[in-house]
């Protein structure tokens, strides 16, 4: 409810002047929307509907359709976490990258695992990928896959991210402890951060795009179940 009419505000009628309070909590959700909003179809939505009403006035009618109380205009103002806020806008906008995401509560099959066998990018591709900052995101990527759910990528897209960052971290003279301290180690850590599925959602869907781009790619999937539609080169 928080945020879901954050694009209809032109459509409300007149309403009654907003406390402070309320007032307040309008402009943290508008400040939010502008934010989350970036790169998406909804960017520009609260601009244009400033423009069109005064920045005055439309924050009293965001106040008047977000806030059905003055106890809740005091929570949205003050107390609620700006997670929580940027959490509700994103769920109004179906093509942003963290639309969706939630953890991961059940991990992938470690038998579908196996029964994937990938093949990294070679030659340029590799090459492409082999840089500290590209291993650092492949590595956060890898956790995050195997964490958090993301619309769109599956258990085909763990194993392909997951080996290309083995075979990079092999190729940038790395073994399997070096590669563990240095990159993996860090990822953790990102990992226990509690926003840490929906911050790196547009980094995971670049990397799992990019290394596909770049060659990486199922060359057998002996699962029991295919429950992911692939293509197999011959």
């Amino acid at each position: 409810m928080l945020i879901s009419v954050l694009t209809m505000v032109l459509l409300a009628s007149d309403v009654p002047k907003a406390t402070p309070e309320c007032l307040a909590a309008a402009q943290r959700a508008v400040d939010v929307w502008e934010d989350v909003s970036k790169g998406t179809s909804r960017e520009g939505s609260m601009a244009d509907a400033i423009q069109k009403l005064g920045k005055q006035r439309n924050l009293e009618r965001v106040a008047a359709a977000l806030f059905e109380n003055q106890k809740m205009c005091v929570f949205y103002a003050k107390e609620t976490s700006d997670i929580l806020l940027r959490m509700l806008a994103i769920k109004q906008i179906p093509d942003h990258p963290e639309h969706g995401v939630t953890q991961r509560k059940v991990p992938f099959d470690p038998q579908d695992m196996k029964a994937l066998v990938m093949q990294p990018p070679s030659g340029n591709g590799l090459q492409t990928l082999a840089t500290p900052e590209t291993l650092k995101e492949l590595s956060v990527a890898n956790l995050t896959l195997s964490n958090c759910n993301y619309p769109g990528l599956t258990i085909v897209d763990s194993v392909l991210v997951s080996g290309t960052g083995y075979a990079v971290a092999t190729a940038m003279g790395l073994d399997k402890q070096q590669y563990q301290d240095r990159f993996m180690r860090p990822a953790l850590h990102e990992m226990a951060k509690e926003d840490a599925c929906w911050r790196h959602a547009r980094l995971t869907r670049a990397i799992a795009q990019k290394v596909k781009d770049l060659g990486a790619r199922i060359i057998s999937d002996t699962r029991k179940t295919k429950s992911n539609s692939i293509m197999l080169s011959p």
